[in-house]
């Protein structure tokens, strides 16, 4: 699904990961708020470790998550945290 947000295929997506050898991510104390029936949850991200080449990388930048806000109708997939964006510092 967010694959299709970013305007790439779902491939092109997991294409986008191939120069990284490892992936962690550690995720800080975030701070939420609710706006047009929809919660928004915002916490800074950092991305780190090994690229296929073997030199280290470090990412950071704020990530966010969204829900619908509990109101009548909404599906159990509405309810769900979804990963709505992530705006990297560097």
């Amino acid at each position: 699904e967010y694959a299709e947000r970013t305007g790439m295929s779902a491939s092109q997506y997991a294409a986008s990961f191939a120069p990284y050898s490892t992936i962690t991510v550690a995720i800080g104390d975030g701070e939420g708020e609710g706006a047009a029936g929809s919660i928004y949850y915002q916490t800074p991200v950092t991305l780190s470790g090994t690229l296929a080449d073997g030199s280290p990388y470090r990412r950071t930048g704020t990530i966010t998550l969204r829900r619908v806000n509990d109101v009548d109708g909404a599906t159990p997939a509405q309810l769900r945290w979804h990963l709505d964006g992530i705006v990297w510092d560097d």
